[in-house]
């Protein structure tokens, strides 16, 4: 879990744990990167040569990156989606909404582990 960065769970492990330590740092930075704009557009990464891309790991899939995608540069999608996602989108004919940044966001504050 920890290497898709995603800030919903880095702060559910930190107030459920009590940890003193968390990935706050890469917290806050996806959270910057998350677009406010939440049309899914369509996102083309498997052409970029500074992305490491390893095979699917199920047959059929498609090939995923071996890094996290930070959000402003990946599909816009959930927490219940594989950041690894090279390509995707629907040509903007989709809105999300802004529950992705919102949850995490603002359960964060809450718990004052987002200044």
């Amino acid at each position: 879990m920890r290497s898709e960065h995603n800030p919903l769970w880095s702060v559910i492990y930190a107030q459920t744990t009590g940890a003193g330590s968390y990935d706050q740092s890469e917290a806050m930075d996806v959270l910057e990167r998350i677009p406010m704009s939440t049309i899914c557009w369509t996102v083309k990464n498997s052409q970029r040569n500074d992305l490491t891309i390893v095979p699917a790991p199920n047959p059929g899939d498609k090939p995923l990156s071996l890094y996290a995608i930070p959000p402003n540069e990946r599909l816009v999608t959930k927490w219940n989606r594989r950041p690894f996602t090279l390509d995707g989108g629907n040509d903007g004919s989709r809105e999300d909404d802004g529950g992705f940044f919102l949850l995490p966001y603002w359960m964060g504050r809450y718990y004052q582990l987002i200044p």
